[in-house]
């Protein structure tokens, strides 16, 4: 017997019930709304497009060097390294004493080095001794003839004065001599009177010759005294100038042996020492430079090795952004340059002194520093040779070009193509 119940039970569906979901449900203003601000966010995308320049930039590696200033003092001969007075990044003014390094010849050498020395000082306290003593003897000479000469100017007013008042005494015995010979044809006087008047001009002659020839004996004298000052004044200056040159001689020579035990090395400008290249007890020779510095005032530029990729958007002037490796740029910043040399012919990063031993062909680019001088803050820390890396803006150009760049070109070629044959068909 079969059970009436059946299995499954059809039930009509509830009419007019909405089983959609409410974060669908959506007014007409809402969906309008949408609408129009995805068609403004398109428009507004497109306008940056093709409104928006974007930067097409090369990253080119370089490094700094010295366009002038850098110093590299070497040894004069093959010696060892004794003493440094100054230290990596010191600054130092002209003729200040660097490191010294000491001769490397055997212990007989220079035992017979250090009598000879011993032996030219000795001579030259001795020159030195004689040339002040001859200073002295000159000076007092030098005194000596002028007290002479004023006792000569005196002697010789006095002489002039005597030989002044004789003279007139004897023109004064003379007109008494003449009046008496006239008196003595007329009878007035006697002949004893006149002969009184006669003895008296003739002594009065006598004295004033006598004069003359002392005033004559005088100034000769003088004229001998004078001459002789004179010998012996030059005779002193000529061996004071002999003294002078034989000391000249024994300074060099004994500088010559100092330089033959030790050498002083001395800073030939005022700048900053910008490395030792040794320790102590190193030895060199005089091709190895010992220090290097850089002299206050130097300029900086920079090397860059540009691949062809970027060399052929250079120009020169072009505005380059350094950004030294030693210090990052987001605390230091970065150092301006213009370009100023481009190299025409590619060479190797070998051939360019490149740290890299590689025969990857590139460009010499040269970058002079706008902003590096005494008052920029990384001036007296930069080093020759620090690696940097250059920033170059090659080409400007909008998304729109950047993404349909191809289709442009295409398009700017066949326009050049129809409109050579234009011309062609003209012709």
């Amino acid at each position: 017997m079969s059970d009436p119940t059946p299995l499954f039970r059809l039930e009509p569906a509830a009419v007019g019930r909405n089983h959609e979901c409410r974060a669908f449900s959506r007014s007409a203003g809402t969906t309008a709304a949408l609408i129009y601000g995805l068609c403004i966010s398109v428009a507004l995308a497109i306008v940056l497009a093709c409104t928006q320049e974007v930067a097409h930039k090369s990253t080119v590696p370089g490094r700094t060097t010295l366009i002038s200033g850098d110093l590299k003092l070497y040894p004069d001969s093959r010696r060892r390294l004794s003493k440094l007075h100054v230290a990596v990044g010191e600054e130092v003014v002209a003729g200040q004493p660097l490191a010294q390094l000491e001769d490397l010849r055997s212990r007989d050498q220079r035992a017979s080095t250090a009598l000879q020395l011993n032996s030219l000082l000795e001579e030259k306290s001795r020159l030195e001794h004689a040339l002040k003593t001859n200073k002295q003897q000159k000076r007092q000479e030098s005194r000596y003839q002028r007290t002479t000469k004023a006792l000569q100017t005196q002697a010789a007013d006095l002489q002039g004065k005597e030989l002044r008042a004789a003279e007139a005494l004897l023109r004064l015995s003379e007109e008494q001599l003449a009046r008496g010979r006239d008196l003595l044809s007329g009878g007035y006087i006697s002949k004893s009177a006149f002969a009184d008047l006669d003895t008296r001009a003739s002594e009065q002659r006598r004295d004033v010759a006598t004069l003359q020839k002392s005033a004559v004996q005088t100034q000769r004298q003088a004229l001998l005294r004078d001459q002789e000052f004179e010998r012996r004044q030059y005779a002193q200056h000529e061996n004071q100038r002999r003294q002078l040159a034989e000391l000249a001689q024994l300074k060099r020579e004994i500088r010559r042996i100092e330089h033959t035990r030790a050498q002083v090395l001395l800073a030939p400008n005022a700048g900053r020492i910008t490395g030792i290249l040794g320790v102590i007890g190193k030895t060199f020779t005089p091709e190895q430079p010992v220090i290097s510095m850089v002299s206050t005032g130097a300029d900086f530029r920079a090397e860059l090795w540009a691949p062809s990729n970027a060399a052929g958007a250079l120009e020169l002037g072009q505005p380059v952004n350094l950004l030294l490796d030693a210090f990052p740029h987001q605390r230091h910043g970065m150092v301006q340059g213009t370009i100023a040399h481009i190299n025409s012919s590619p060479l190797t990063l070998r051939e360019l002194g490149a740290p890299w031993e590689t025969n990857r062909i590139v460009y010499g680019v040269t970058v002079s520093m706008n902003n590096m001088d005494n008052t920029h803050p990384l001036y007296h820390r930069i080093k020759p040779g620090m690696q940097l890396t250059a920033d170059i803006k090659l080409d400007d150009s909008t998304l729109f070009e950047r993404l349909f760049d191809p289709l442009l070109s295409a398009i700017k070629r066949v326009g050049a193509v129809q409109q050579t044959q234009q011309t062609q068909q003209a012709l």
